[in-house]
């Protein structure tokens, strides 16, 4: 029995693609900000920096990882799909088993080997109404 739910899961998987989108899309680490367009000293300040840094390798490392937790999480939300659908399964054949039991009943009553009228007459507490 895995220590998570399917919620959480989830929501971590949403952080994770938040987090990913954030890095990638929304901050200035691989980019040169608009500031820098005003003079040609900052942007090659900002890329000697950068470099100096190791910022575009730090990122792809990073989004490395980021790989690896999202098919985590992926393995994980799908385990958590497949219980759903086995536990969806067995109701269905305890739903067609009590059909079936039915079915047998009420054969039963025709061939005259049971008396349904004589269950349904009686009330709850067995007296004859």
């Amino acid at each position: 029995k895995l220590p998570f739910n399917r919620s959480s899961i989830l929501k971590n998987l949403g952080e994770l693609y938040s987090l990913r989108g954030h890095v990638n899309l929304h901050s200035e680490l691989l980019d040169p900000p608009d500031f820098c367009w005003s003079s040609s000293k900052m942007e090659s300040y900002f890329t000697s920096i950068s470099r100096e840094l190791d910022v575009s390798p730090r990122i792809s490392i990073f989004n490395k990882k980021l790989d690896y937790a999202n098919e985590l999480s992926e393995l994980l939300r799908n385990h958590f799909g497949q219980e759903h659908s086995v536990s969806l399964e067995v109701m269905i054949i305890v739903l067609i088993s009590v059909e079936i039991v039915f079915e047998v009943v009420s054969y039963l009553d025709r061939l005259g080997y049971v008396e349904i009228d004589r269950w349904s007459k009686k009330n709850v507490f067995g007296a004859a109404e």
